[in-house]
């Protein structure tokens, strides 16, 4: 076979999605007509188009075919220099071909997704969310993974990195561990995002990539497991109580009289052995000669001694409830007007104003303007109106206006300490006979926010201190 082929250009640059074109010259150099077919190898193969795909020649003619290179904007274009070849074979000898050379320069994109699984996870001591990240572009990829939160309450582990393959995806675990343990109480709830990027291009659209997840942060020891403790110690102590300190062994006069006497001597008792418990009783008088029965003897046992009144309650003079529980009005410094429960309503919702003392004929103040203060051993407390039972005061969520909210398990519950943080409030002394109340969810103080409105919590501020200073009193 004598042929002659070229191709022009030999090389060219062209963007993922646009075309570029490449024109072959043949010239049959033999002394025969020669049909030959034309076909493209190498990777652009895929997204390459010939017209015509053969040509006939007689023989010193020549002929041109036009070559189109469409690589799509997927990882199948792979980026950077490509080279290809285009394949002359003639028809008649098919062994005998020829193959012309060039090369495409395949432009570069990026399209990098990510994905956080799950988006919600939850530890006591530490999580491993798994990140995967999906390269549909047409160059390798190198993903730095920048974890963080808002609250700086989480720990991430530091300098993760990601190598994925066009067309791949690849997987991490994120480490992640708060930065304080919690032993006891509610779950907490700490939003974060994974910041996906590329160290040192800050223009990259994946450094726009920011999945984002939340850590649910368990308590260490659950609440059935303390009760179970508390149970088994006490349990404990009453065992090692029994086993320590036997119940005493009484002997009664009775039983002592009942020992024979000596014959020329009055009868005497004896005397009652030094480790007995029991009384010693004066000898008879020397005229009696005959012990009395036993039976008209009465056992003589000691009394215990009596109690000591426990001390008083910080709280002082305050009415108190069934429970021993103090029964106070909250008035407020600035205007002395009263916290109340709207219209004396013991709905759920109910708002709860600063408002005059409801009764001006020296009578007792009306029952929604009474609280009952329900202390627990962290030294918060529990207000409860004395209209509603089973209800107390509260913060509600986002909201600074406080209402009364009726508690699951009713009074009881209240008692037992089964409220929310946001229905805990503290009393703090802030001088004049007065204190601040403060919520122990949000840390803000109860506030007057004027006469006829509800009340608020605000957080504490030395300028609001007349609205936030309250007394406590019995009417």
């Amino acid at each position: 076979m004598s042929l002659w082929t070229s191709i022009s250009p030999s090389s060219v640059r062209v963007e993922p999605g646009t075309d570029t074109a490449f024109t072959l010259t043949l010239r049959n150099d033999g002394d025969t007509v020669e049909e030959y077919q034309l076909s493209v190898i190498g990777a652009p193969s895929a997204w390459s188009q010939v017209e015509p795909q053969s040509l006939r020649l007689f023989p010193g003619a020549q002929g041109t075919a036009q070559l189109t290179l469409s690589p799509p904007r997927s990882s199948e274009a792979t980026a950077g220099p490509t080279p290809f070849g285009v394949m002359v074979r003639p028809r008649q000898n098919t062994e005998l071909f020829d193959v012309v050379e060039a090369s495409v320069d395949v432009g570069q994109f990026s399209d990098v997704r990510a994905e956080l699984t799950p988006t919600t996870i939850r530890g006591r001591l530490s999580a491993r969310p798994r990140l995967s990240v999906s390269n549909f572009g047409n160059a390798p990829l190198t993903a730095t993974l920048n974890p963080r939160d808002d609250e700086d309450a989480l720990r991430f582990e530091p300098g993760t990195t990601v190598d994925v393959w066009p067309g791949r995806s690849n997987a991490t675990r994120l480490r992640i561990k708060p930065q304080r343990l919690r032993l006891t109480g509610q779950e907490e709830r700490f939003p974060f995002v994974v910041g996906v990027g590329k160290a040192g291009q800050v223009d990259d659209p994946l450094n726009r990539l920011e999945p984002r997840g939340t850590f649910v942060r368990i308590p260490l020891f659950p609440k059935w497991l303390l009760a179970l403790l508390g149970l088994l110690l006490a349990i404990a102590l009453a065992v090692i109580g029994l086993m320590t300190f036997p119940l005493p062994n009484f002997r009664t006069v009775a039983q002592e009289l009942a020992l024979p006497a000596p014959a020329a001597a009055p009868a005497a008792l004896p005397p009652a052995p030094a480790a007995s418990p029991a009384p010693v009783v004066p000898p008879p008088p020397p005229p009696v000669q005959t012990p009395p029965p036993a039976a008209t003897q009465a056992p003589v046992t000691e009394q215990p001694p009596t109690p000591e009144p426990p001390p008083e309650e910080e709280l002082g003079d305050l009415q108190k409830d069934q429970n021993g529980n103090a029964l106070a009005t909250i008035i407020s410094r600035q205007d002395g007007n009263y916290l109340t429960v709207l219209n004396g309503a013991q709905d759920d919702a109910t708002p709860v104003i600063v408002q005059s003392k409801q009764n001006q004929q020296n009578q007792p103040v009306a029952l929604n303007q009474f609280w009952v203060l329900v202390g627990y051993d962290d030294g918060s407390m529990a207000l409860s109106p004395g209209n509603a039972a089973g209800s107390a005061l509260t913060r509600d969520g986002d909201v600074d206006q406080l209402r009364i909210r009726t508690v699951s398990g009713g009074d009881g519950a209240i008692r037992q300490g089964r409220v929310e943080d946001n229905q805990r409030w503290t009393f703090t002394e802030s001088g004049d006979d007065t204190v601040l109340i403060v919520n122990a969810a949000t840390g803000e103080c109860l506030t007057n926010a004027g006469a006829d409105q509800q009340a608020r919590a605000i957080r504490c501020e030395d300028r609001l201190k007349p609205l936030q200073q309250w007394t406590l009193g019995d009417s």
